[in-house]
């Protein structure tokens, strides 16, 4: 097996990975604090084994961090070394490691009447500029509009139907 520095083997993980943006973002953070983890025990890449990987999951798992997050972490080690089986980098230590998928900690949940209500009269409507950030978060609230479809807006997206107005969602 060739040795490679932990940067170098996770720009060519990530150059062959057929993902969103996000994602390499997300799985180039989530490699490093592995490769940090390794560092900091001392533990030569080559000669990494699935015991290390199981004290790398508890690890995460002491850290008091959520079910899905801890998820994420060792998805992404567990396709990193997939990946080096598959490249002839080193042997996949994590083909027999459990990921859970049952997220059932944590789920992000709707705003409350209340709390959108309080949202929403937190915005100063004076100018132009705070009553379109007003409409904008009215959108997104009364029609669960994400970031992202405010973000592509635009105002052709704004039509007319019969007596009134439609806007056209480009949906992710």
């Amino acid at each position: 097996m060739d040795q490679y520095p932990p940067h170098q083997l996770i720009e060519m993980f990530i150059s062959e990975c057929d993902v969103s943006d996000i994602s390499k973002r997300q799985y180039t953070f989530n490699l490093r604090r592995f490769f940090r983890w390794v560092t900091a025990n001392d533990i030569p890449f080559e000669e990494l084994r699935k015991v290390d990987i199981l004290k790398y999951k508890q690890t995460i798992i002491d850290a008091g961090l959520t079910e899905l997050t801890n998820a994420n972490y060792m998805s992404t080690v567990c396709m990193f070394f997939k990946w080096c089986d598959e490249n002839d980098i080193h042997h996949n230590i994590t083909s027999s490691i459990r990921v859970n998928k049952n997220y059932h900690t944590f789920r992000k949940a709707s705003l409350t009447a209340t709390q959108v209500g309080a949202f929403l009269s937190s915005f100063n409507r004076k100018t132009l500029i705070e009553k379109r950030d007003y409409a904008i978060a009215l959108l997104m609230v009364m029609n669960g509009l994400r970031r992202v479809e405010i973000y592509r807006m635009n105002i052709e997206d704004i039509i007319t139907h019969g007596d009134g107005y439609v806007l056209s969602i480009q949906r992710k």
